[in-house]
């Protein structure tokens, strides 16, 4: 029992976890992923006018910043190294830099296919209009 009294004494008082200490360390977490430090992320969002890299529209207060990488130079981590890191930009236009990467060349291809020009060709005898 005096033993179990001596252990709640050492017992601290539990620390009260803020949303800004949370808000904090998942932004060092974030930033630990694509290998940057918060100075380089600052450095880039300065370099950018604080705005996306992609759209050029400024970044609002508290929104959150994608950090666009090259996913070909670290392709067997959920991690970057850090040297691929591109840009800042909107999670949307993240998102879109994603896409135009993985499906560009199937997206060329249909729409220079036969199939397709044979498509606009009807279309345009349908509507009158030339293209």
């Amino acid at each position: 029992m005096a033993r179990l009294r001596k252990r709640a004494a050492d017992l601290r008082p539990l620390r009260v976890i803020t949303a800004e200490d949370r808000e904090r360390w998942n932004r060092a977490y974030r930033l630990k992923q694509f290998g940057l430090t918060l100075e380089r992320f600052q450095g880039m969002l300065g370099a950018q006018g604080y705005a996306c890299a992609m759209c050029h529209e400024p970044f609002e207060a508290d929104q959150r910043i994608a950090i666009d990488h090259d996913h070909a130079c670290c392709p067997d981590s959920k991690r970057s190294c850090g040297r691929c890191v591109r840009a800042l930009l909107h999670p949307q236009c993240n998102l879109v830099v994603g896409y135009v990467e993985q499906y560009s060349e199937m997206v060329r291809a249909y729409l220079q296919s036969p199939q397709m020009r044979s498509m606009r060709s009807d279309v345009s005898v349908m509507t009158g209009r030339s293209r």
